[in-house]
C-alpha cells in the first residue's frame, strides 16, 4: 500500500526543492569565477570565406510588417525562407540576423553559403 501525501506536504516539499535549486544556482554563480578566473572569449568567424561575404545590411531604422519573420541567417533560416517563398510567392519574408549570414555554426563547418562568388 502506498503512502498518500497531502497537497500541503507536496507544496512544502516542492517549495523546499525549488529553494535548494535557487541557492545552488546562486552559489554556482558566485563560486565559478573563483574556480575559473579567466573570462571565456569567443573569436569572430575567421573562416577563409568570411572576408568575401557580402556587406551586412544596416539595422532596421523603422518597424516593418511582414508575413513571416525568420530569426537567424544560418542554413535553417535561409532554407526556410527559400521554401516559404517557393510555396507562397505572394508572402513577404524577412530574415533577421544579429551578425551576418552564416556567422554562427553554419559558417564554421567549411561550407559556403553566399549569394555570389568572391570575384564578383
Amino acid at each position: 500500500m502506498t503512502k498518500k501525501i497531502s497537497r500541503r506536504d507536496f507544496l512544502k516539499i516542492t517549495g523546499a526543492a525549488a529553494g535548494v535549486a535557487v541557492v545552488t544556482t546562486v552559489a554556482a554563480e558566485v563560486v565559478t569565477p573563483l574556480i575559473y578566473p579567466e573570462k571565456l572569449e569567443f573569436d569572430e568567424n575567421v573562416s577563409l570565406w568570411a572576408p568575401a561575404q557580402p556587406l551586412k545590411n544596416p539595422a532596421l531604422a523603422e518597424d516593418i510588417e511582414v508575413d513571416v519573420a525568420i530569426i537567424g541567417g544560418g542554413y535553417t533560416g535561409l532554407s526556410s525562407a527559400w521554401y516559404i517563398l517557393q510555396r507562397y510567392p505572394g508572402k513577404s519574408v524577412a530574415i533577421f540576423e544579429a551578425r551576418g549570414v552564416g556567422q554562427g555554426a553554419s559558417g564554421r563547418n567549411g561550407g559556403m553559403l553566399l549569394p555570389q562568388t568572391a570575384n564578383e
